[in-house]
């Protein structure tokens, strides 16, 4: 049985051959054809044979993490090893950032207590030598998802420039992250020189989050602030783009400004925007702002404060003068206006109700909604400010 079969199937393919022995030999004919004209041109850069080289990528970034290894990427161990260049400062840093601190050795007595403080020296000692935490595996592992998180939502919606921004400035730049107590600044995040200040709850909250996998709301809360503070370096890195973009919205640095001591007086200080004289002119109009102390005679708390504006007539040249200077707390009949949270033409230009005193704070928060908006692919705002950042970012963030 098994024999007949082998011989009916010898005899089929006999015949097949003998009936297809032309097609056969032109068959074999043009496979060797082509192996001699492949190996021809084996060499040739035309065809990319051999040894492929990689485009090089259209955005460049510095040494280190670059885009075109990031792209799908996100559980290589090239990936991880980039991720751990992310430096993290120890509680030893507080003297080398705190001692001789211009920021803090210009406060006045009201700045002093508005931090907890009786004294300027009691306060220099504690942020010298008692402020700082160490960080834990747990808090740098939860770090490092967060950012790693903000890259894959970039990757997703294909953005080389906001991505850029954070291989740049916050993984392959030397960045430090630290940890404060809380009283530091009475937890506000903040910078100096090229550190972030998280306070101990920042760390605590991402902790939660990276152990639950909140990915969405660990980007809204902890990874916007961490953005935030971000531009505050890069404005000490690249000054000229920003004054540039402040000139765009109206801001000027004035010579002198007339009857604004006790307004300086009761301002806050902060180590984001330590310049506080800035003049924004809209239109014929000049305004000076500042954030100003609810309760500055009796306690002064560094979270309770007016965001106050003032307008002001101009005298000469880049001088300018306070209308009302017997008042810092409303120089306007309509008292409406004097609250940049309510001012007509604040809110018309700016669109920004908090923390938007100072124009490095309103770049800040700028940066805040365009990775927003990219992100979840919205529009936060439509604001004329607004729409000049947009060109900011897209001609000068480098």
């Amino acid at each position: 049985m098994k024999i007949n079969k082998i011989n009916k199937i010898g005899g089929f393919f006999s015949q097949i051959i003998k009936n297809n022995i032309s097609f056969i030999i032109i068959l074999f004919i043009l496979l060797v054809m082509l192996k001699i004209y492949e190996s021809s041109h084996i060499l040739d850069e035309k065809f990319k044979l051999i040894k492929k080289k990689k485009p090089k990528p259209k955005y460049q970034v510095q040494e280190g993490f670059t885009l075109n290894n990031i792209q799908n990427k996100y559980q290589d161990q090239e990936f991880e090893d980039n991720l751990n260049k992310i430096r993290f400062g120890k509680p030893s840093l507080s003297k080398k950032l705190f001692k001789n601190n211009k920021y803090i050795n210009n406060f006045n007595q009201i700045n002093v207590k508005a931090r907890g403080f009786d004294e300027l020296e009691e306060l220099k000692y504690e942020y010298q030598n008692n402020s700082l935490l160490s960080i834990t595996d747990k808090e740098k592992e939860a770090t490092k998802w967060l950012i790693k998180i903000i890259l894959k939502k970039l990757s997703k919606v294909d953005d080389k420039i906001l991505t850029n921004f954070i291989l740049n400035y916050l993984i392959n730049h030397n960045t430090i992250i630290v940890k404060s107590k809380e009283f530091v600044e009475k937890g506000y995040p903040h910078t100096h020189k090229n550190v972030i200040v998280l306070p101990k709850s920042w760390f605590y909250e991402i902790i939660v989050k990276h152990k639950l996998n909140l990915e969405t709301s660990a980007f809204n809360d902890q990874g916007i602030t961490l953005i935030h503070e971000l531009v505050h370096i890069h404005q000490r890195i690249k000054p000229d783009i920003y004054k540039k973009l402040y000139k765009k919205w109206g801001f000027e640095e004035p010579k002198y400004i007339h009857n604004i001591n006790e307004i300086l007086k009761s301002s806050r200080h902060n180590p984001d925007g330590n310049d506080l004289k800035w003049i924004w002119k809209n239109y014929q109009n000049h305004y000076f702002m500042s954030a100003v102390y609810k309760n500055d005679d009796n306690q002064p708390d560094l979270t309770e404060v007016n965001y106050k504006i003032y307008k002001l007539n101009k005298l000469d040249n880049n001088i300018y003068q306070n209308i009302e200077p017997d008042t810092i707390y409303s120089n306007f009949n309509d008292k409406q206006n004097s609250y940049l949270e309510t001012n007509t033409d604040f809110q018309k230009y700016f669109g920004v109700s908090t923390n938007h005193y100072h124009p490095n704070e309103l770049a800040a928060q700028y940066m805040e909604f365009a990775f927003y908006d990219v992100i979840n692919q919205t529009q936060t705002i439509r604001t004329d400010a607004f729409n000049i950042f947009k060109k900011f970012i897209k001609n000068d963030l480098n």
